[in-house]
Order: structure tokens, then sequence, then C-alpha cells
């Protein structure tokens, strides 16, 4: 009877939750099941690679994401387009299907059985990434078909590989505006931070659902002797979830160890303007601009009470802008510093001592392993040889968008990020990436 009135409580407990709930947020109509994804182009069993990927205000770099992975042998590409914008027509001889969820923010899991239906087709691999991560191969394979061989060809006899976890190498650029530049150029000019965290390639008939944008749920059966995970040049047992972090631990791998065959280039801050676009517009709550923007509507009305210093040298004037820009855009702001490994908050205003000494310091971080190979030629590199990774006139028109729909001056947002970057160039190292083109004035 003390069970039963306990469970009686608690039923009563839940009810009165989901009222509250109820109450709060009226109930939405759901798609149970959008329209299948339809065709794309017949592969030969197991060798083909299905993109899948949420988009959210990407409209500026989606070209050449679908380009990058176009060369890297995929034609075939599922997004989930999320931010109620239209869809850019793109020049690709791939099957690109867009579904639009009527819910806002889209689950992934929800809609991972659309991957599955391209399966009899003969696509044996999702790659579930995110628009702004670039998947860079050694230049010894010819694409991602001949990757995946040649990994599988490594695996014992009697195991099965039925995930590649690739570690993100992440670029933090304080420009203004993200650098109109093919993606070798960046790479030769950008600080790539070595970074633990993993994105994932899985087998399809592996997957029980794509639960997360870090990691699949593997069935049961997936998770037993001779289930092989690939990360970072090396086979590993799958014999359960643990066995599949979404990080890797510190002490796993070196640097070198880690990117030998691959990087995930994750262009984690494009560029400060789209940094504040983000901001205004996340749906993740510890990613949002705080208070609701009035803080920063307030630095963009007052910004020049920051007095350009001119000087090579980071002034107090320097340090309070840059502090008040990142109080103002929150934690999507400071995060970068996390992956950069020095503390933007530990402001020092002293004429002998610079301010975000740590962050001064910074060496170039990280050369992927291939790009030392004497016999390496950039121009042969199997990425995009000459689309920017971004177009200048859409970012522009997206961050304008944005913050005319949060009643802020988009003249006043772009002066504002040119004022920042040209601060943040003197003080942290190896993060403009088109210094020539937009850091020596604000764009307009």
């Amino acid at each position: 009877p003390g069970a039963a009135a306990v469970g009686a409580c608690v039923a009563s407990l839940q009810a009165q939750v989901r009222r509250a709930i109820l109450a709060a947020c009226p109930p939405v109509e759901f798609v149970a099941k959008p329209p299948p994804v339809g065709s794309c182009p017949a592969r030969p069993s197991g060798s083909g690679v299905v993109v899948y990927a949420r988009l959210y205000h990407e409209q500026a770099y989606l070209e050449h994401f679908v380009d990058h992975y176009e060369r890297l042998g995929t034609d075939c590409f599922v997004f989930l387009v999320t931010d109620g914008l239209a869809f850019p027509p793109l020049p690709t001889q791939a099957a690109v299907h867009v579904h639009i969820p009527n819910h806002g923010f889209a689950d992934p899991e929800t809609y991972d059985y659309l991957v599955r239906e391209l399966a009899p087709q003969g696509y044996e691999w999702v790659l579930h990434i995110d628009p702004d991560e670039l998947l860079v191969l050694s230049p010894r394979f010819s694409g991602l078909n001949d990757f995946i061989a040649s990994v599988e060809n490594q695996a014992p006899l009697g195991s099965t590989v039925n995930v590649f976890q690739f570690l993100w190498a992440t670029i933090e650029n304080f420009s203004p505006l993200c650098p109109p530049l093919p993606l070798p150029d960046v790479l030769a000019r950008a600080r790539l931070n070595e970074s633990r965290v993993v994105k994932c390639m899985s087998r399809i008939s592996a997957v029980a659902s794509l639960s997360n944008h870090h990691l699949p749920n593997l069935h049961k059966a997936a998770y037993a002797p001779g289930s092989l995970v690939h990360v970072a040049h090396s086979l590993r047992p799958i014999l359960n979830v643990d066995d599949l972090p979404w990080m890797r631990a510190e002490e796993e791998f070196s640097a070198a160890e880690k990117y030998t065959d691959s990087a995930l280039v994750h262009f984690h801050t494009r560029s400060l303007g789209n940094m504040v676009a983000k901001a205004l517009k996340t749906q993740w709550i510890n990613k949002q601009i705080p208070g609701g923007g009035g803080a920063l509507g307030a630095l963009i009305a007052n910004q020049t009470r920051f007095p350009f210093n001119g000087a090579d040298e980071d002034s107090e004037s320097d340090v309070a802008l840059i502090d008040g820009f990142l109080k103002a855009v929150g934690n999507k702001a400071s995060i970068p510093f996390s992956h950069l490994r020095c503390n933007p908050t530990n402001f020092v205003v002293h004429p002998s001592v610079p301010a975000f000494a740590s962050c001064s310091q910074l060496g170039p971080g990280l050369t992927l392993p291939y790009l030392l190979d004497s016999s390496f030629k950039k121009e042969e590199f199997l990425v995009s040889r000459t689309k920017p990774i971004c177009s200048n006139e859409t970012e522009l028109n997206q961050i304008n968008y944005i913050s005319v729909e949060r009643g802020m001056s988009p003249e006043g947002l772009l002066r504002l990020v040119g004022r920042v970057s040209r601060a943040l160039r003197k003080i942290v190292s190896h993060t403009c990436l088109d210094c020539d083109l937009s850091c020596d004035s604000p764009p307009l």
C-alpha cells in the first residue's frame, strides 16, 4: 500500500507538470513523417556516403559546403532547414534533398529515417555534420570511398568498422566578416586549434538513431566484439556506449596522431559578424544574447566612447571595448577563447603588463601533418580550389536581416565588429584570416 500511494502521488505530480507545460507552451502540430527523400544517384553497394545536416542561417556558406563534399565523392545530401528561409539554388550535380520541419528546432533523430531509406540505393554510410565543418583528408586518399576502403582493409578478419570518428580542428576567425577565400588559402593562414571533440560517420545499418549531433545511437547488436570504431589512425572496439564518447580523453592521442589521416576543420567562429548573428538567433539558451540584447544595443549606440587606438600595443580603451563586447554577446563570444586555451577575462590594465597576456602569446597552432609533406602540392589538394568558403554579400544580407529584426542598426553593428576586430588583432595572435582585406577599417 505504501508503494501504491507513492506511485499515485508521482502520477499526480506528473499530470500537474504536463498541464503546466501545456498551459505555458501551446501544443504544436507535428508532421509524423514528411515525404520520403526520393532518389539519389544509385551507387555500387557499400560505396555511397550521405551527408546529413541541419541548416540554421547557413545560406552564406552552403555553396562551398556542398562543393567541398561533392569533391570528396559525396553525391547525396539531406538537409533539415529550420530557419524558415529559402534554400538557395546550388550549382551542383549532386542530389540535394531539402526538408522543412514545421516545428522550428528539428531533432535529427526525428528525421533520420530519411537517411535509412537511401540504403537500398547503395548508400551505406551517413556523415552527420554541420555546415561549418569541412572534412580534410590526407592527399594520399582519392576521396571518402578510398579512405573508407583503406580503413576497412586494416580491420581484422571477422570484424566490422561501424563508426568513423573525426576530431575537430577548430578555427576562430575574429575578422569582421568571413574571409572570401578558398579553403587551401584559409588553412595556410588560419590558426588550427587542437580539439578532443568528434563528429561521426556511421554505417547506416548499424544506426538505431542519430540521437545527437556528435554521436550515433547504435543497434544493440553493434555493441559487441568485432564491432570497431576508427579514430585518430587507430581501430578500437565498440563494446558499449562508453566506447563512443563525444569527446576523447586528453591523454589518448598526441596532436600528430589525431590528424594523421584526417581533420574535421570546424569554423567555430566564421567572423565576428556571424558570431553576433548566431547569438541573436540561436535557440540554445546558453548561447543566446544576454538580456534580450539590451546591452549589445547600448554598446552599438555608444561605441564611440572607446577611442580608437592606432598603436600596435593594446590600450585600456581596447580592453574595455573587448570586455564590453564579450559581456554583451555572452557565451557565444567567450567560447572561442576556450578553444584558443587563453582567458579573455583576466584583464590586467597596466602600462607594463599587456592585457590578455596568455592570448597574446599564442603560437601558430596545429599544422596538419600532410601539409608539411614536401611532396604535397596545394593545387592538387582534395578540397575546393577556387570557391570561397563563404559569400560576403549573403553574409551581410543575413546580418542586416537579423539586426533589423532585433531592432538594431546594421551599420552600427558592422562598425562595432570592425572596431572589436581591430582591438582583438593586437591582443590575440593568429586569429584574423583576412586582415589585409577587412581588418584595417570597419565595414560599412
